[in-house]
């Protein structure tokens, strides 16, 4: 399986454990203390604030079966192309091999940077 597949394998976990709970979106901090604890909970080898070397602090990371993807989180947020350049940087840092964004507003994304696969998942889909 190629490192893209298993990121995208790696996604659909992420996004399967997120679905079905209410998250309290009225801090960021406190949004990603929950996911974590939803990612943790579901069995995922999750990391909070890690540290993707000159390319900035990423909020989650997710290992699984050799593949780590990384997970931004934003609770709520105007600059969308801040957003979008943010992703970019961490998908530059060479040590994600995909990248899922997390947010209570819609951010549109490329289906994938650099080869690597790019998702969202929408806060208001997670109630779903």
């Amino acid at each position: 399986m190629s490192r893209a597949a298993g990121a995208i394998m790696t996604m659909n976990a992420v996004t399967a454990a997120l679905r079905g709970w209410r998250f309290d979106l009225s801090d960021e901090k406190r949004l990603q203390a929950e996911m974590f604890g939803v990612l943790a909970a579901a069995q995922l080898a999750v990391a909070r604030e890690v540290r993707l070397g000159t390319s900035g602090l990423i909020d989650l990371t997710v290992c699984r079966g050799g593949v780590e993807i990384g997970i931004e989180v934003k609770a709520r947020t105007r600059a969308k192309m801040a957003v979008r350049r943010q992703c970019i940087r961490y998908l530059a840092s060479g040590r994600l091999d995909g990248l899922l964004l997390v947010s209570a507003t819609a951010i549109a994304m490329p289906p994938d940077i650099d080869g690597r696969p790019v998702r969202t998942f929408s806060l208001g889909e997670a109630w779903v």
